[in-house]
């Protein structure tokens, strides 16, 4: 009698509990439920109305089907259609989204914390100043930060050129001016002519190359336009041996470095302007303007381009004939090459056999060499004045160029001074670009390039995350750059280190920091050139 009644307390005191529970449970969904309430109110809009959708299309096709029938049947569309919305809206949204930014420029972009979709005013450089300024406020007093954010801004920043239309919403009539001031420029150089829509089949328009407008913030704040040609639609229409351009190796530059230290030479570097522009077109080239390129056109000569305006369906088209070399196209390079060496041919040069970027001719008993890589220019000689007359025959035929006199030059992103028969090599910007760009401080030296476990690989060592393995390989590859030109100490080191870009490890991390070390040590270290014996170079 005992047990019963001590069970039915017991079973009493666990109904209590259970109840309790509950209520407790049913407030705490109540309040849920009143703050999710304005939230939810419109899925129940659709649940419901999707429900009535179900009910009515299962009554006309058989009504004698029961309520449960219909609820079961309710319950799993109801899964499968929430499932297909949801992955509909967020397809729609991931194109709509990649559609955007093959337009345009991620950090130039604001976005809303909300709706997370662009908003309609872009960017400027102060925004993205301003969320540095932010951002490394917070990192200084150890708070939460978005890197990605930063990333953003650390590269609007840096990266001033964007689309047309994009440069257009920025700046305005400032874009806009800058475009017509390009179009202007090309105009007067005649690099296209206008043509009828009309006199062109379908498939010469159908081929058509479009124009790629670009617009740039100095850092004076001036607002420049650039405009090339997308060649990628004639790819098909040429081998490549019909578009690969002779360029200058850089044994042959070292080579005549030396002969003109050897022989105390006056050098001088210059600069072609417009290079390309000069070359004429060969090949039948139709560029294709639309959008707020056809206003930059005729508002640079509206006379010449205004009557030539045609519409395809509600687009503005403006058909031009390419008649010079313009940038972008795929034979730009080899035409320019072309005319330069024939030129030089005219002026009685004979060019290189082995090098057929080298070009020399016998000026008063001595040898006058000019060396060329695309648009800059090499030029030496034992007589000042032989090398002034040969500056203005060049300017005579491909206009003003920029011309640097003396013993100290930068040819290629290579410093060197010709002194005492001797050619001095520095690259020391390149040098301290690659230390900054390490990201971790480098406060000590290292007496050698490397340690004697160079060549030792060691498979535990961890792989290295994404963001160090693609600083590891830009800083490999610019090292690699400078070893072949201005230190070659750092060669041996390289050539180790490049065999590891593609899977980076943490042990080659260490082996990376080790050189930069070095580098820091060595950073004026001079590669000395000269040809102290005959027939014999020294290094």
């Amino acid at each position: 009698m005992n047990e019963n009644i001590n069970d039915d307390v017991d079973a009493q005191r666990s109904e209590d509990e259970l109840g309790e529970h509950v209520n407790q449970r049913s407030e705490e969904i109540t309040l849920f439920g009143s703050n999710m309430k304005d939230t939810n109110e419109e899925d129940t809009n659709e649940d419901e109305a999707h429900e009535t959708e179900i009910r009515n299309s299962i009554d006309v096709f058989n009504p004698e089907v029961k309520d449960s029938e219909i609820n079961d049947q309710h319950s799993d569309n109801t899964v499968v259609k929430e499932q297909l919305r949801y992955n509909l809206r967020k397809k729609i949204r991931h194109a709509r989204e990649q559609a955007f930014n093959k337009r345009h420029y991620n950090f130039l972009s604001l976005y809303s914390n909300k709706t997370m979709r662009y908003s309609k005013r872009a960017r400027t450089h102060q925004d993205c100043h301003r969320g540095v300024c932010n951002a490394l406020v917070r990192i200084e007093n150890n708070e939460p930060y978005d890197s990605s954010s930063l990333q953003r801004d650390l590269i609007g920043c840096c990266m001033t050129q964007m689309s047309a239309k994009k440069g257009i919403r920025m700046f305005g009539e400032k874009a806009l001016e800058a475009m017509a001031k390009e179009y202007a420029q090309l105009d007067q150089l005649t690099i296209f002519t206008p043509r009828n829509a009309k006199e062109l089949n379908h498939q010469q328009r159908r081929n058509s190359l479009n124009i790629i407008d670009l617009i740039k913030e100095k850092r004076c704040g001036k607002i420049k336009g650039r405009t090339v040609v997308d060649g990628r639609g004639r790819r098909d229409m040429y081998d490549k041996s019909d578009t690969s351009s002779p360029a200058l190796t850089i044994e042959s530059f070292i080579a005549t470095l030396v002969i003109d230290a050897a022989e105390e030479r006056d050098v001088a570097v210059c600069d072609v302007t417009g290079a390309f522009l000069k070359a004429d077109q060969p090949d039948f080239v139709i560029l294709r303007v639309t959008g707020p390129a056809i206003d930059a056109v005729v508002k640079a000569n509206k006379e010449k381009y205004d009557k030539f305006i045609t519409f395809e369906g509600k687009t503005r088209v403006l058909y031009l004939q390419l008649l010079k070399a313009m940038y972008g196209t795929l034979t730009a390079a080899l035409l320019w090459y072309q005319m330069f060496a024939e030129f030089l041919l005219e002026q009685g040069f004979e060019l290189n056999e082995y090098d057929m970027c080298v070009a020399n001719k016998i000026v008063n008993h001595c040898q006058l060499t000019i060396c060329w890589y695309v648009d800059d220019l090499k030029i030496s000689h034992k007589d000042e004045k032989e090398v002034t007359k040969m500056i203005n025959a060049i300017e005579n035929k491909f206009g003003k160029m920029n011309v640097s006199r003396g013993n100290q030059h930068t040819y290629l992103g290579i410093d060197f001074v010709v002194k005492n028969k001797k050619v001095e090599i520095m690259m020391k910007n390149y040098l301290q670009e690659c230390i900054d760009a390490y990201g971790e401080a480098i406060n000590t030296n290292a007496a050698t390039p490397a340690n004697k476990d160079l060549f030792i690989f060691n498979m535990e060592s961890q792989p290295l995350d994404e963001h160090r393995a693609k600083i590891y390989v830009h800083i490999v590859q610019k090292l690699l750059h400078v070893c072949k030109r201005s230190r070659l100490d750092l060669q041996v080191g390289i050539g180790y280190l490049c065999t590891r870009v593609k899977y980076p490890r943490q042990q080659d991390w260490i082996k990376l920091r080790r050189m930069l070390q070095y580098v820091r040590g060595t950073i004026d270290l001079k590669r000395v050139v000269s040809l102290e014996y005959k027939n014999t170079l020294q290094d």
